[in-house]
């Protein structure tokens, strides 16, 4: 009897559905947080290289030291889906673990575009709700 023996190598490549999309740019973010001052800083949406057909935000909520960058999906619908998500962030750099959900509250995705986050933060087993209002520039 004889026996067939091999190597066989496979790469798979994958890459992101979504390559181009009204929703990248640079955004002003309005952050409420109930008993907390009112915080506004510049952050920038690019095609998420970690989630298909997902955006990612450069610095979510302004922190520095992210191990990673902050996904989310504008549905065709739009809602907007920020699935769970958990990494180190800020100074010092502890870990965060961020949810939420959202609307498409005015435009298309040009300048003057309106998305509408409620996000959940959790840190040190401490949840903190917040409105992020985030308006494309």
């Amino acid at each position: 009897m004889v026996k067939d023996e091999g190597t066989a190598t496979r790469t798979v490549v994958v890459a992101n559905q979504t390559t181009t999309s009204a929703w990248t740019g640079s955004y002003s973010i309005l952050i409420v947080t109930p008993g907390q001052t009112n915080y506004t800083y510049t952050d920038g949406a690019i095609i998420s290289s970690t989630l298909n057909n997902h955006l990612s935000f450069n610095k979510f909520g302004d922190y520095s030291n992210a191990e990673r960058l902050l996904d989310f999906k504008v549905n065709g619908s739009g809602t907007i889906d920020i699935p769970s998500q958990t990494f180190k962030c800020g100074t010092p750099a502890v870990t965060r673990t961020f949810s939420g959900s959202g609307s498409i509250t005015s435009g298309t995705g040009g300048a003057g575009s309106i998305l509408t986050l409620s996000v959940a933060e959790t840190t040190n087993g401490s949840t903190v709700n917040s409105i992020y209002t985030c308006t494309k520039q």
